[in-house]
């Protein structure tokens, strides 16, 4: 009788362990999974204005996503911003790219997301629902609109400005962020 109730509460020791190596199991598949959704709510819910950092991550999170990830990109440039840049105050650049900034972000469509360059007069376009030829010409021709206003500075200084437009589309033309931003680059260029 000894013997068998010394193999019964091994045969009890046994199954809780199992049971726990289990429960252990799903809670790490759970946490995984809710980590994954968390993860993919944060990327596709960041504000429209985002830092280089965070446009980077997106970026990378949806070629990671791989086939079912196709998104363009679309780099803007201020023309001429040099002139602008050598003949104003410090403090009148900085106005007017924040000017600029307001205006590119009432103009973005729904999802889309904005960062700004090192080069300050460079800016980055992450448009999520806008792939095909049609779709992305009504985003550039609602960027070439408002360019063609010109930027009224608290002082009352008015500026006019012009862009370039470049445009890349995921998977079609690259498949890393950084050969993404070299084609963009390269087709930004070619443009002006």
């Amino acid at each position: 009788m000894n013997l068998l109730s010394s193999l019964q509460r091994s045969i009890l020791v046994f199954s809780l362990i199992i049971i726990f190596l289990i429960l252990v199991f799903m809670m790490h598949k759970l946490i995984k999974r809710e980590l994954i959704k968390s993860k993919e709510t944060k990327m596709l819910s960041l504000n429209t204005v985002i830092t280089f950092k965070q446009f980077k991550q997106l970026i990378t999170y949806r070629i990671n996503q791989g086939e079912n990830a196709t998104f363009s990109l679309m780099m803007l440039t201020i023309d001429r911003f040099d002139q602008i840049r050598d003949n104003a105050l410090e403090t009148t650049v900085t106005d007017y790219m924040q000017a600029f900034g307001q205006i590119l972000e009432y103009t973005l469509p729904l999802g889309a997301k904005l960062t700004q360059l090192a080069e300050r007069d460079n800016f980055l376009v992450y448009l999520p629902e806008h792939t095909d030829e049609a779709s992305i010409q009504t985003v550039a021709e609602r960027f070439q609109v408002i360019s063609q206003k010109p930027i009224e500075l608290s002082s009352g200084i008015k500026i006019q400005k012009s862009l370039s437009m470049g445009f890349i589309t995921y998977p079609k033309q690259a498949d890393m962020f950084e050969t993404l931003i070299d084609q963009l680059y390269k087709t930004l260029y070619t443009v002006k």
